[in-house]
């Protein structure tokens, strides 16, 4: 029963949390791997697969529309012309400038609606809760 009522919060929240940091430019999925390309400044498809934990097919297709919509630029490296290299471009960060603007406007909204005490038990809960999930799913690797 409990777990059930976790899984229904975690889910509300992930939803809204989404909703809070949504842009029509973008998908969240998009955004986040934006975030990893700015954080890693140039990266190759397999980083961006290996750390959100999904195949290269996938990458290729959230890379594919960021291309398009030129938020991020593919080259090669110059070392071995196979490996393809993903940096942001200008208006890649142009965009992550933006929704943090927002993000940060929207922050304040929900500090007035929630107390520094209550932000600060819900870090400390969702890190145990991290840290939990982390070693259970790192057993479980080791079965298989």
């Amino acid at each position: 029963m409990l777990i059930e009522e976790l899984e229904k919060h975690l889910h509300a929240v992930s939803k809204d949390y989404h909703q809070f940091i949504s842009t029509p430019e973008l998908s969240h999925a998009q955004y986040f791997v934006l975030l990893f390309i700015q954080k890693t400044q140039m990266c190759k498809p397999s980083e961006i697969a290996q750390n959100f934990s999904i195949t290269l097919g996938a990458v290729t297709g959230l890379i594919d529309r960021l291309e398009k919509n030129k938020f991020v630029s593919r080259t090669h490296s110059q070392e071995d012309r196979r490996q393809v290299l993903i940096t942001l471009t200008p208006k890649g960060e142009i965009i992550l400038e933006k929704i943090e603007k927002e993000k940060k406007i929207k922050s304040k909204l929900l500090k007035k609606k929630m107390c520094s005490e209550d932000l600060q038990e819900l870090i400390s809960l969702l890190a145990k809760l991290e840290i939990v999930l982390d070693e259970i799913n790192k057993k479980e690797r080791k079965k298989s």
